[in-house]
C-alpha cells in the first residue's frame, strides 16, 4: 500500500493560474468602490432625485396643497392628514399632523415652494448649486392640457 498525501504538480499550478485571474479582477473593483464613495456631510444630487420623487408621489396623491407666504413650508392634505415640509437646520424635514421628525433632504444651505397654475416648483441651493424641480397636481393638471418639454423637465401649456 502507498500513502499518497499531498497535492500534484498539476494542481498547485490550476491553483496558482486560478488566484492570476481573480485577483486583479478583486482588485480592480475594490478600486472602483472605493473611489466611488460619497463625499460625507455633502449635498448629494441622488438624494435630491429620490427626495423630489419621494415628494412628487405624495403631492399628487393629495387632495390639496398650500404654500405658506414666506415659501418656506408645505402643506398638503393626504388621506385627511396634514403633511408639511418644512426646514430643520441644514435639513428638509415631513412631519405628518404636526409629530414626527423625517429627514428627507439634508445638507442644504436654502429652498422653497412656489404655487404655480399647473402644481409646484421646488428649487434647492446646495453650495452654490440651485436645483429646480416642477411636480404637477392632478386638479391643476385636469383642467390644463401642458405638454411636456423632453430634457427640460418642464411642462408648459400647449398653446406656448
Amino acid at each position: 500500500m502507498t500513502n499518497e498525501k499531498g497535492f500534484t504538480l498539476v494542481a498547485v499550478l490550476a491553483g496558482l493560474f486560478l488566484l492570476t485571474l481573480v485577483l486583479p479582477l478583486f482588485l480592480s473593483g475594490y478600486h472602483f468602490w472605493m473611489s466611488q464613495k460619497p463625499e460625507i456631510n455633502q449635498f448629494s444630487m441622488h438624494e435630491f432625485y429620490v427626495f423630489t420623487k419621494q415628494l412628487e408621489k405624495e403631492f399628487q396623491q393629495s387632495e390639496s396643497y398650500a404654500v405658506t407666504a414666506s415659501n418656506d413650508r408645505l402643506l398638503m392634505n393626504v388621506e385627511g392628514k396634514t403633511v408639511s415640509y418644512e426646514r430643520y437646520e441644514d435639513k428638509i424635514r415631513r412631519r405628518v399632523m404636526s409629530q414626527g421628525h423625517e429627514v428627507t433632504l439634508q445638507h442644504i444651505t436654502d429652498y422653497g415652494f412656489r404655487k404655480h397654475r399647473f402644481g409646484l416648483e421646488i428649487w434647492v441651493t446646495a453650495g452654490n448649486k440651485t436645483r429646480t424641480r416642477y411636480l404637477l397636481h392632478p386638479a391643476e393638471w385636469a383642467e390644463q392640457k401642458y405638454t411636456y418639454i423632453e430634457g427640460h423637465n418642464n411642462y408648459v401649456l400647449s398653446g406656448q
